[in-house]
């Protein structure tokens, strides 16, 4: 379900280097509330 939804490109302007580390698995949270509210966390 988590690759179905749209997500935008995070960025920084001036950002001058960056590294993304990797994990041997995703630590992903999904909550959709009753009213439509949406939490997404990653880390």
């Amino acid at each position: 379900m988590l690759d179905s939804i749209w997500k935008p490109d995070l960025f920084f302007a001036n950002e001058k280097g960056a590294n993304f580390h990797d994990v041997t698995t995703d630590n992903k949270l999904l909550r959709i509330s009753k009213n439509g509210k949406v939490l997404y966390s990653i880390r």
